[in-house]
């Protein structure tokens, strides 16, 4: 039996994962701003300044890194396509 052709390449693959790192630490980033908060990382878990901005990625692998990390349960999206982190707590 012959594996099935995968869906995404490795450089996709990667290129995915890059992009939901930068949604999720622009969105985290966004979460501590809003309630007045810091946050500290682990500098292991910190990917320094190699992020991508959110506005040089196209409109498609933008939404598909959402969609990632909505699948994972790390964020949610709303009706209107605004993005929150279920892993804040509001008092």
């Amino acid at each position: 039996m012959r594996n099935p052709e995968p869906e995404l390449t490795q450089a996709e693959a990667n290129e995915l994962c890059h992009a939901a790192s930068s949604v999720f630490f622009s969105l985290l980033k966004q979460e501590a701003a809003r309630n007045n908060c810091t946050i500290l990382l682990p500098s292991l878990l910190h990917p320094g300044e190699s992020l991508t901005p959110l506005s040089s990625l196209d409109e498609e692998l933008l939404h598909e890194s959402m969609a990632f990390l909505v699948r994972l349960g790390i964020i949610n999206v709303d009706d209107r396509g605004r993005a929150s982190m279920p892993l804040f707590r509001y008092n």
